[in-house]
């Protein structure tokens, strides 16, 4: 087998992919390097796969029993730091008020269901927070956007005109 070959033309196929097919050549590198007995750089790509895509599991018809293994050992160390980097970047995006960090964290939430993911971690607490920030960005989308036709239909109404007071004519003195 050719595989330091493989991995020359992987690399080649790497600059010029488009980034639908990156996970593919990175999931076809791995094994490549795993089948050289390139462990460490194998890690090390697939942490790469799993910052691009956490979920990214290799289907069972792809790859083998040991393959899958090393895939969840990597996974299992990596989760952590993902979770954190991912929440640390919804709390951002709710921070400059995007509409989008609402989805930001419920992807970290996702996260935090996902079974390779220790459950008895420091992450325990993030949870909650991630769930209140969620609710609080939504609130805060939703506040935002007025319903739909009500913009162009209701103008605002003018300020009132300033109050006019009639002057009383002066009291004589005592």
């Amino acid at each position: 087998a050719a595989y330091d070959e493989a991995l020359a033309v992987l690399d080649q196929l790497q600059r010029a992919a488009p980034a639908e097919d990156s996970t593919s050549i990175a999931e076809y590198r791995v094994y490549c390097l795993l089948a050289l007995d390139r462990r460490d750089e194998a890690r090390q790509n697939i942490d790469g796969i799993l910052h691009t895509n956490p979920l990214y599991q290799p289907s069972a018809d792809q790859a083998s029993p040991r393959v899958q293994r090393i895939f969840r050992e990597v996974r299992r160390q990596s989760l952590p730091k993902i979770v954190v980097e991912r929440y640390t970047a919804a709390k951002a995006a709710f921070e400059r008020k995007e509409p989008r960090a609402a989805q930001q964290f419920d992807e970290v939430l996702a996260l935090l269901d996902d079974r390779d993911l220790d459950q008895a971690s420091m992450l325990s607490d993030l949870r909650a927070v991630a769930s209140a920030f969620r609710d609080l960005a939504k609130a805060v989308a939703s506040s935002a956007t007025p319903p739909a036709g009500t913009q162009s239909a209701q103008r605002p109404a003018p300020p009132p005109d300033p109050p006019r007071t009639l002057l009383a004519p002066a009291a004589p003195p005592p």
